[in-house]
């Protein structure tokens, strides 16, 4: 098996280096690298990140998301300068999801072709998480909404998150487009 230079421990290195010979069948020292290249990189398995349980504030029971799935979770980048009158910060939207599960997923597909566990309770929600203030908020946006739904995409586009597609409660697939606007300090839904 031929090992790749990536795959080499830092032991592999060290006695690769105390055995560099210099085509005489005498050791020599190992070579140096050439001006500018500086220290070789090393390769291999980098540590996984840290996380933390960050424990958010919710003032009122309604802010927080509470448990859902089939939901969206985009950041948005800050509007403004900080420090000055209007200035928001970063954010993470949480848009719609499902909030209960029904059905059997043992259960044998029906004639109709329909089995397994169903989306229930689904929403049209909006959340936002400010990163800074470590806070949670329920937001209300002008403008139409979209229908509730979950197992949609979204996606930020600058400081406008673009919500497609997604099951609604009847369990058709929501072919509509949306897009929040988040540049004023009261947010607006437009439909495309």
């Amino acid at each position: 098996m031929e090992v790749d230079a990536s795959m080499s421990t830092n032991s592999d290195h060290d006695l690769a280096l105390a055995n560099h010979h210099d085509g005489s069948g005498e050791p020599s020292s190992p070579p140096m690298p050439a001006v500018g290249q500086g220290q070789p990189v090393l390769a291999g398995p980098r540590p996984a990140p840290t996380y933390r349980v960050v424990n958010a504030i919710i003032d009122k029971k309604e802010d927080g998301p509470g448990c859902r799935c089939g939901h969206t979770l985009t950041a948005v980048p800050p509007v403004g300068e900080e420090g000055t009158p209007g200035y928001i910060g970063p954010r993470l939207i949480l848009f719609g999801g499902a909030t209960a599960l029904e059905g059997n997923s043992a259960a044998p597909p029906s004639p109709a072709g329909t089995a397994g566990i169903r989306l229930a309770g689904a929403t049209a929600d909006v959340h936002c998480y400010d990163v800074l203030s470590n806070k949670w908020t329920r937001l209300t946006p002008l403008g139409e909404p979209p229908s509730p739904r979950a197992a949609h995409v979204a996606t930020a586009v600058g400081t406008m998150v673009v919500i497609q597609g997604g099951i609604g409660p009847a369990g058709l697939s929501a072919e509509d487009l949306h897009v929040l606007d988040l540049t004023q300090q009261q947010p607006r839904w437009h439909r495309l």
